[in-house]
């Protein structure tokens, strides 16, 4: 998909179109499922005691269940296997869900995740933007000469699930190109946050 320009993706971008009210139930006895297989008590006692309509929408390969409280836009339930992604309330749920298609792992502070910043096309807003996702020493001690030399370069054990509005703003502007890339282990010579 292509974002370019686009200030904020919306849940059509991604194909989600609302379920009819039919197979709400259905859906919801999924849902709860799976909530219990996760343990996750918070989700299975709010589903409970939640007294409004709960949208459901979908596309090719999920739902996206509207079930929010303090803390919570809604979750993502892939139509193939268990997991359920829990999205947090700080950016909409489009950003979340633009996050999960670009490889991003929603909700896991603690990821196994690497971004690689591969070419820079706006050096002061790519710097901005790594000035809002890292602390500003490792911005500046660590990664500042490569972006200013435009060199590739690997950022591994990152947890960016905070900061998916940044990155989605940086791809719809162009400042920089860039991936995610689940990682099993942190190999010899890659830079970390923590670096």
């Amino acid at each position: 998909m292509n974002f370019k320009g686009i200030e904020r993706p919306t849940l059509e971008h991604f194909g989600f179109v609302e379920v009819e009210d039919a197979r709400h139930a259905e859906i919801l006895v999924e849902f709860e499922a799976r909530g219990r297989a996760a343990d996750d008590t918070v989700l299975v006692n709010t589903l409970r005691g939640y007294e409004r309509p709960i949208p459901i929408f979908e596309n090719e390969d999920m739902f996206f269940v509207e079930l929010t409280w303090i803390g919570s836009c809604g979750h993502l339930m892939p139509k193939e296997g268990q997991a359920l992604m829990s999205m947090g309330s700080g950016v909409p749920a489009p950003l979340w869900i633009w996050g999960h298609y670009r490889g991003m792992q929603l909700g896991d502070k603690t990821s196994n995740v690497a971004l690689t910043i591969h070419h820079v096309h706006d050096y002061e807003k790519t710097k901005e933007a790594m000035l809002a996702c890292f602390h500003h020493k490792f911005v500046y001690r660590t990664l500042k000469r490569k972006l200013l030399a435009n060199e590739p370069i690997t950022i591994e054990n990152v947890a960016l699930w905070s900061r998916v509005d940044v990155l989605f703003k940086a791809e719809s502007n162009s400042w920089f190109d860039f991936s995610f890339e689940t990682i099993a282990g942190l190999e010899d010579g890659a830079q970390t946050q923590d670096s």
